[in-house]
């Protein structure tokens, strides 16, 4: 009780010092809530709702009483929030739940997604059969938990970072007995692209009761309103091999190793207002050391996450302190935006995050901040700003519609999309259409499976002041239960055939606004997975520039010290033609993409909180 009255406290302090515009809108929420208090007969969670509505004809009366002294505030919000209220449809609201991670038609497709999310979440995940309209489909599902709120925070994490269509599956602890408690003016829950089932829950079943109001007033938003606070602590320590430059005069070379530890805060603050509006907001400063003075020296950000100023409207200072000396600060406000359900979509705005492509590896349709495939910290991708509706077309389709807001809201540096994504005969297909930085990008994807294989192709062409495409095709299969393989070709139409040219890819539109960062046309992405122990993973993967015969090869492992506690280490190795120095004048020569860079090794750990 004192740690809930201490983030109540502490979100309402924030709301008190943030913008007008702010302030006007969680007045209106606190509005809405009041009105909500009528009916709160129909209360519940999203993504715990049947797919049809429920008829609920038994009459009732209910009473409230306004204390407040209407005003002209008060007065646009009651109109509103009672057009809000028209648009609902009802749901269920059972007392426990988990998260499903994907649904599959077939298990060893569910098994190798299984083994392969346990990496990136750190915690054990299971496999329940189910039957939809008498299909039956393989969940990857999360452990079972009855603190509803604390779920939904976790879930709004897994959405951020690892699986944007991850859901809620409600269940009562006795299905046989529980009542059931709906809500109105909600819609079905967010479809899963990754599998090819049909996410409705037959209650049919279940005998409805329907839960009494049981206070109204300004004090019942306070209570009403769900605070979730969480976030992690994270400790890299890196070891990174001087660069090697061919034909550098001895004078001249000054480069020496570099050690590095990178440290991460993310603090994360997850508000649910009733059962449509959510707040989200989240902020990581991560203190950085280093061996010796980093200004110019080019292994320094290397392996660092870097939001830049890319498709944010605004935004705070991100680096603290001095390039000359050892040792700098850096911040991200990484999440900040409110989501409102209707029952035709969900609205979002602010800054979130999005994630395009049905390929594993390299997705061409995903232009806005992908990450570099050398960044360590890779759990969150970074936040963009933007107005973001998603609308379900049926059980298993979504039309996504958003404008993305760059620098001043300057065309040159802002982007608008749309993307259907539906489930034709077990396979899930995309189409993607963007237009970003005077280039226009059209993007097909599709994710099945061919025998016992998973297979995947996205490719995307983008034309406009300079055409290119990108395409990446693969499969992966599961050679038993503890190892699992991949393998992917991506094709980068706007990349060059020989290293001498890889200079003038520094102002290209894609690799400026279009984020692309590979440098060659053609690559091969292998990676193979092996669940040593419950507790241990060990992951090889490898990227090879087949145009210049560079390649980037990772091994790593991560290991669970406890349920909310672990390590990860790793070697990055790099081979390829070294950087070439000529004298006359004096310049550095790009000989191969990853010939460039210099060998690494890493060890971390990470707590949750």
């Amino acid at each position: 009780m004192i740690r809930s009255a201490v983030y109540r406290l502490g979100i309402l302090w924030v709301y008190a010092n943030s913008s007008q515009l702010f302030l006007a809108l969680h007045r209106n929420m606190f509005y809405k809530k009041i009105m909500a208090a009528l009916p709160r007969v129909f209360r519940g969670s999203l993504g715990s709702f049947p797919a049809r509505p429920l008829t609920y004809t038994t009459p009732r009366t209910y009473t409230t009483t306004w204390n407040l002294t209407p005003n002209i505030v008060q007065k646009f919000a009651i109109v509103v929030l009672v057009f809000l209220l028209s648009q609902v449809s009802v749901a269920s609201a059972l007392d426990s739940a988990s998260i499903v991670y994907g649904s599959f038609s077939a298990r060893h497709t569910a098994e190798s997604v299984r083994r392969d999310l346990e990496q990136t979440v750190g915690k054990p995940l299971r496999i329940a059969e189910v039957t939809v309209h008498n299909r039956s489909y393989f969940r990857v599902l999360g452990a079972v938990q009855t603190d509803i709120p604390q779920l939904r925070s976790e879930l709004k994490r897994v959405k951020s970072s690892s699986v944007p269509d991850a859901w809620l599956d409600f269940r009562s602890s006795d299905s046989s007995q529980a009542p059931l408690v709906v809500t109105v003016n909600q819609r079905s829950p967010p479809v899963p692209s990754q599998g090819t089932e049909d996410n409705t829950t037959d209650i049919s079943e279940i005998p409805l009761e329907i839960e009494e109001p049981q206070r109204s007033g300004f004090w019942s938003l306070l209570t009403d309103t769900d605070f979730a606070f969480s976030g992690y602590l994270k400790s890299y320590a890196t070891a990174q091999k001087e660069l090697e430059i061919d034909q550098l005069p001895a004078l001249l070379d000054d480069s020496n190793k570099l050690y590095q530890s990178q440290n991460s805060i993310r603090l994360m603050l997850d508000a649910f207002t009733g059962d449509k509006i959510s707040w989200q907001l989240h902020y990581e400063i991560s203190p950085v050391f280093y061996s010796h003075a980093i200004a110019g020296n080019p292994l320094a950000d290397t392996t660092l996450t870097s939001s830049g100023n890319t498709y944010r409207l605004t935004d705070i200072k991100q680096t603290l302190g001095d390039p000359r000396s050892k040792y700098l600060v850096y911040q991200n406000l990484d999440r900040f935006n409110v989501q409102v359900s209707f029952d035709s979509g969900d609205l979002t705005i602010g800054r979130q995050v999005i994630s395009l492509g049905s390929a594993r590896m390299i997705n061409p349709t995903d232009v806005l901040l992908p990450f570099n495939v050398t960044t360590l910290n890779q759990e969150y991708r970074t936040g963009i700003d933007m107005i973001r509706f998603q609308k379900p077309l049926g059980d298993l389709a979504e039309l996504d519609l958003g404008i993305v807001l760059g620098e001043d809201a300057d065309k040159d540096n802002s982007a608008v999309f749309a993307r259907a994504q539906a489930n034709w005969r077990g396979s899930d297909i995309a189409g993607t259409l963007i237009r970003f930085a005077g280039q226009n990008l059209v993007g097909i994807g599709t994710q099945s499976s061919i025998g016992n294989m998973g297979f995947w192709f996205e490719s995307a062409y983008v034309w406009g002041d300079v055409d290119y495409h990108r395409s990446s095709v693969g499969v992966d299969y599961s050679f038993s239960t503890n190892v699992f393989g991949q393998m992917e070709y991506h094709r980068n139409g706007a990349g060059q055939s020989k290293a001498s040219n890889y200079f003038q890819l520094a102002d290209h539109v894609g690799y400026q606004k279009g984020g692309v960062f590979l440098l060659g046309k053609d690559y091969l992405i292998p990676s193979v997975s092996w669940t040593a122990t419950p507790l241990l993973s060990l992951t090889a993967s490898a990227l090879f520039n087949l145009s210049d015969h560079s390649s980037f090869i990772n091994l790593s492992g991560t290991y669970s010290l406890a349920d909310e506690l672990g390590m990860d280490f790793g070697i990055y190795l790099f081979t390829g033609d070294n950087l070439a120095y000529s004298p006359l004048p004096p310049y550095l020569t790009i000989q191969s993409e990853y010939g460039s860079s210099s060998n690494l090794a890493y060890g971390s750990i990470r707590y949750y909180f």
